[in-house]
């Protein structure tokens, strides 16, 4: 999931999600529709929101600059996302 590749990717579905809904829980939602073919349950919401919020912090913190912050913690939240067992594997 480090993989210059992932990284890219995630970015791009940062950008795909962002660009179709305004606000963090309608976010999460198209994207775990997009991913998991399902819609997101609040709990999920709740947690993507956190991790949302807290990285776009220690991204801060790490020197990202302010207009590319929700950009990249969306990105990755989605990295966690793509990396679930529900994503990688059919049931």
């Amino acid at each position: 999931m480090n993989n210059p590749w992932m990284h890219a990717q995630s970015d791009h579905f940062a950008v795909r999600v962002g660009m179709a809904y305004d606000g963090l829980p309608r976010r999460i939602n198209y994207a775990f529709r997009i991913a998991l073919g399902r819609p997101a349950m609040p709990d999920e919401i709740r947690e993507a929101s956190d991790w949302i919020q807290k990285n776009r912090v220690d991204l801060k913190a790490a020197g990202i600059v302010e207009e590319k912050l929700n950009r990249a913690a969306l990105a990755s939240y989605l990295r966690v996302l793509m990396s679930s067992n529900e994503f990688l594997y059919v049931d």
